[in-house]
């Protein structure tokens, strides 16, 4: 995993940019509903946002299955859900079960095969650690 902080999606990286590197883009940028942001393409087969993701894997019964069919997938936000949707990405199965996560989940990430995640941010570490400190 990696994390680029100080990261303005549209001026320092395009959404094009992203595309191009990674197959799928995660918008974890902190809502309590998801937000989308206003670059081409965000509304594209599989950029999702990180709220849809987390109701994914905790079994929210409207939430849809993203797709896990590619290897490298970028993360836009680094607050508590960005990290959180890196963690589940990552996670090794023997760990999952060991969750209370839905089985159709578990059983998802299991044929996963993401192996790298990227993680852009717009705070840079202090700020992304001291948030964590003070939540």
């Amino acid at each position: 995993m990696s994390l680029f902080c100080n990261v303005n999606i549209g001026s320092d990286l395009t959404f094009d940019e992203l595309s191009h590197d990674y197959n799928a883009i995660v918008l974890a940028y902190g809502a309590n509903k998801s937000r989308y942001l206003n670059v081409p393409n965000a509304d594209a087969k599989n950029c999702i946002s990180g709220g849809d993701f987390v109701s994914w894997y905790n079994g929210a019964p409207s939430s849809s299955a993203p797709l896990l069919d590619k290897e490298d997938v970028v993360i836009i936000g680094n607050g508590n859900v960005s990290i959180d949707c890196a963690r589940i990405l990552l996670s090794s199965i023997e760990r999952l079960k060991t969750t209370d996560m839905p089985a159709y989940a578990v059983d998802s990430l299991k044929q996963s095969r993401v192996r790298n995640v990227r993680i852009f941010g717009r705070r840079g570490p202090v700020e992304v650690c001291l948030a964590f400190l003070l939540a």
